[in-house]
């Protein structure tokens, strides 16, 4: 019996694991900061947890998925410990760090959420307020941040639906989608900094059937929900738009995205695009990753050279990155009979544009049925190839997978003509 209960440990002990690293707790600004400040951080949420408290299950379990999703270099324990000889030094700190950024948001969230875990002792109570305090969060920011907690402890949508209506302009910016993605269905965040749609399963959430939407914010993402895209749907000057396992059709519409920071994809799902998925002008990085394309063309009607059957650029940027992809059935067409194509996944637009990049990488993908059409390829210097790219640094393709269709992934030579 004893074995087979230290293997039924064992088991439950990696399934937990699991949950703590699909239900991580992400935060991109904090990760960023140097290991020293993070633990810090999580060392003050420890203290949290062990003053005046018997540390539960579940409080340890939560503060798990915050350390998972700091990528801190230490395991939650270690910090727990730590937290028992935390000095004042390091307490006074930890504010000074903390108290004039948006990470003391996240802490007065943690801790409340925390708190709740526990024995909710008075005493754990009055010393987080203190904390709070400390960071200078105001009463209006407090009561947002309050509901939110709520929400997240009562798994109740109707009450995060309240504390929106609570959210104050200069709170804008906080991103609580971590929290609450295994319950809500919806807008979490919508204002004039951010914007940001999840959803805990794939549903049809926002539906964009005109050509009218822009977005200007400064971040803009969409996790877990359908899209229809109907017309014209434009991103101008966002620092960041992300999509995350989201399935995306075609309805007549496309993409444009002009002078956008970083334009990520993840785990994505897109389909019948007529006009190419995505237009994209002066973008800085673009990440595609573990995505499927399937059914997706562009067509024009030019003397020269076309691209971009799915990803059509012009511009300046830094980076274009594509890895672990499924493509299916893409293709690039100049209807011109004096003109050529190629670039059936990714390409310069036009012999009109222009593209200037740091690098192009390719790797890890599989391609099947991509095609270029044209009628005159004998008076241009080009290949019939997945991805066609002008004035580029560096280029790299590796471990790539080509089945049916263009062979050519990518021409070292770029991008060349007779004139």
């Amino acid at each position: 019996m004893g074995n087979i209960e230290e293997n039924i440990s064992e088991i439950r002990k990696h399934f937990m694991e699991l949950q703590n690293e699909k239900y991580t707790i992400r935060n991109g600004r904090l990760q960023e900061k140097e290991e020293y400040l993070k633990s810090l951080y999580v060392q003050m949420l420890s203290t949290v947890v062990q003053y005046e408290n018997d540390v539960t299950e579940m409080q340890l379990l939560f503060l798990k998925r915050i350390v998972k999703g700091l990528c801190c270099e230490l395991q939650t324990e270690d910090y727990m410990r730590k937290a028992l000889d935390i000095s004042m030094v390091e307490v006074k700190e930890f504010a000074d760090a903390y108290q004039s950024e948006e990470g003391r948001y996240y802490f007065a969230l943690n801790g409340m959420i925390l708190s709740a875990l526990g024995g909710r002792d008075d005493s754990n109570y009055e010393y987080l307020a203190e904390l709070i305090q400390v960071l200078g969060i105001h009463t209006t920011e407090l009561r947002y941040l309050s509901k939110v907690a709520e929400s997240v402890l009562m798994q109740s949508s109707e009450i995060f639906d309240e504390a929106k209506k609570m959210m104050t302009e200069e709170l804008g910016f906080l991103d609580v989608t971590d929290y609450i993605r295994n319950f809500y269905a919806g807008a979490v965040v919508d204002s004039k900094s951010a914007v940001v749609y999840s959803a805990p399963e794939k549903q049809v959430v926002h539906s964009l059937e005109t050509g009218g939407m822009e977005f200007y914010q400064r971040k803009v993402v969409f996790a877990n929900i359908e899209i229809n895209v109907a017309g014209e749907w434009q991103f101008h000057g966002c620092e960041e738009v992300r999509f995350e396992n989201c399935t995306i059709n075609g309805k007549g519409g496309y993409l444009y995205l002009q002078g956008v920071g970083s334009f990520q994809m993840k785990e994505c799902k897109v389909r019948d695009f007529t006009n190419a998925f995505a237009h994209l002008e002066s973008v800085g990085k673009v990440l595609i990753v573990s995505s499927e394309f399937n059914e997706c063309e562009r067509k024009e009607k030019a003397t020269g050279i076309v691209g971009g059957g799915v990803f059509c650029y012009k511009g300046e940027g830094e980076s274009v990155v594509f890895d672990g992809n499924y493509v299916q059935n893409v293709y690039i067409e100049n209807t011109n009979g004096y003109g050529a194509a190629s670039g059936a996944f990714f390409g310069l637009k036009n012999d009109e544009s222009n593209m200037c990049l740091k690098k192009i990488e390719v790797k890890n993908n599989i391609f099947v049925g991509g095609n270029c059409i044209a009628k005159n390829y004998n008076a241009h210097r080009v290949e019939k190839q997945l991805i066609y790219y002008k004035n580029v640094q560096k280029v790299s393709e590796e471990n790539n997978t080509v089945k049916g269709g263009i062979t050519t992934i990518i021409d070292a030579k770029g991008f060349k003509t007779l004139w």
